[in-house]
């Protein structure tokens, strides 16, 4: 009976240091690792039961020495009832075994990822007791036969014995989205919003005593937004959504959102091509200031930068919270910069985040390669431009919001083919927003359209697009590899 105490003992220190390692590990997601300890505290709490038991079946025993014969019969009561309780405690522990103990017959969903599973257990039980020991541990909870035949399969090389070590997804590397971080959103209910605004004030006038005031008349105008429909659409069959890495679903969508939010950042800078689909605002096309650098050295190029500021400030806008926004390439170069005494006058600032006094906004999004020939022939596609804004006047009207819709009904065609998500087992994501964009006054925008800054001249994106790998892991995690 000691050695049966001691042994489950044992059992529940490793049971302890796997909870312990669940704790640690963290590349299980929460729910991974709250089901694997919920399913060590289950059998810990399991294994205390009857090591509380033995004990007092072994003190039962130690008083039947001094008095057998005083407490025949209350010996029998008390060891039938110490067995019912074991039995008792094992019909529960069925009841709620989870997927990853052990029990005769039982696997999880999916035959192959179970036994697995189970191949792994027994094998690390076999390292921790021997295979004598592993056969005995595991015949407890399912059977001697079982037993053997699971031993012998998490030991044969010609099964399984290395589980593939699949690690957390790999995200989409996408640009930034940067307008939406620091423009004022307000909300447009009725998918319409109209601001007055005053574009013209009074005027005051010197006199003489005695003479007439100067009349003069204020002036106002609107400015009116109206929502344009954004939209997303994605789509997954109902095998890779059941079978597919744990979590791979929620990046799709996570994916559709964010290219969603990029599609109406580029517009927002760049302007799009939809025509009256989209925003008529973009900071690019409808800026109040537009100046062309002449800059090709750290002295000519600091005079445009001086030059874009002063344009923002003489126009009276408080650019004490100005952000620009541009192309890295355009930061980099400028970071890297140097004159001809080996001094670099724009890398602390920029190192810092900023340009010129304005907070650094970087986005991929923003093309480098812009045609800045004079026929427009392509013979000069250098050209980039930079986006000086005070953030506090630019305005992005939702009518709603970004809400993740699915379904499994409908059709649609997709690049020529049809579709269809029930006769095909898919399953569609959409999302959809009314939005338009725009600023309280022109002026608060201004555009420094750099010519030459950077050698890096490419067009602007917002997802890198990598090639397929079709190669496979060495791994002997397939049925019939020895090695």
């Amino acid at each position: 009976m000691d050695k049966e105490i001691n042994d489950l003992e044992v059992k529940r220190l490793a049971l302890i240091a796997s909870m312990e390692k669940t704790l640690a590990n963290s590349e299980l997601s929460e729910d991974e690792a709250t089901a694997s300890f919920d399913a060590d505290m289950a059998q810990v709490k399991s294994i205390e039961a009857k090591m509380a038991r033995l004990e007092k079946v072994k003190a039962l025993k130690a008083t039947k020495a001094v008095k057998e014969a005083e407490e025949d019969t209350d010996k029998e009561e008390e060891k039938d009832e110490a067995s019912e309780e074991l039995e008792k405690d094992d019909d529960d522990k069925e009841e709620t075994m989870k997927s990853f103990h052990i029990t005769k017959g039982y696997v999880p969903a999916g035959t192959e990822k179970g036994l697995y599973v189970q191949k792994m257990i027994a094998r690390d039980i076999v390292k921790m007791h021997g295979e004598t020991g592993a056969r005995n541990i595991l015949a407890v909870s399912t059977s001697k036969n079982y037993a053997n035949g699971l031993i012998k399969s998490a030991l044969t090389t010609s099964q399984p014995v290395v589980g593939p070590d699949v690690r957390e997804f790999i995200d989409l590397l996408t640009a930034d989205c940067v307008v939406r971080k620091v423009a004022k959103v307000v909300s447009m209910p009725n998918n319409n919003l109209t601001y007055p605004r005053q574009r013209l004030g009074a005027t005051a006038s010197w006199v003489g005593e005695g003479t007439n005031y100067v009349p003069s008349a204020t002036d106002f105008d609107t400015i009116n937004f109206v929502g344009k429909k954004l939209t997303g659409f994605t789509y997954t069959t109902l095998e890779f959504n059941n079978f597919s890495l744990q979590g791979a679903v929620e990046h799709i969508t996570s994916d559709l959102a964010n290219q969603v939010a990029l599609a109406e950042d580029r517009t927002f800078i760049m302007g799009s091509t939809a025509g009256a689909l989209a925003p008529a605002y973009s900071l690019v096309g409808n800026a109040g200031t537009n100046i062309t650098s002449t800059g090709s050295d750290s002295v000519s190029i600091a005079a445009d930068l001086a030059q874009i500021k002063s344009a923002l400030q003489t126009k009276f806008v408080n650019i004490s919270r100005g952000v620009v926004f541009g192309s890295p390439a355009i930061f980099n170069s400028l970071e890297n910069l140097q004159t001809s005494f080996g001094v670099y006058p724009f890398r602390e600032e920029i190192r810092m985040g900023i340009l010129n006094g304005f907070t650094i906004m970087a986005t991929a999004q923003i093309p480098t390669d812009i045609d800045t020939s004079a026929a427009k022939d392509g013979s000069a596609k250098n050209g980039s431009p930079l986006v000086f804004v005070a953030p506090q006047h630019l305005i992005i009207a939702d009518a709603g919001q970004y809400a993740l819709r699915s379904t499994d009904q409908g059709s649609w065609t997709d690049g020529g083919v049809q579709m269809n998500a029930f006769a095909q087992d898919l399953i569609a994501y959409k999302l959809a927003n009314w939005v338009d964009f725009g600023v309280e006054h022109d002026a608060a925008v201004a555009v420094l359209n750099t010519v030459g800054w950077t050698n890096f001249n490419v067009d602007g994106a917002y997802q890198l697009v990598e090639a397929a790998k079709t190669g496979g892991s060495g791994a002997s995690a397939v049925k019939g590899k020895s090695s």
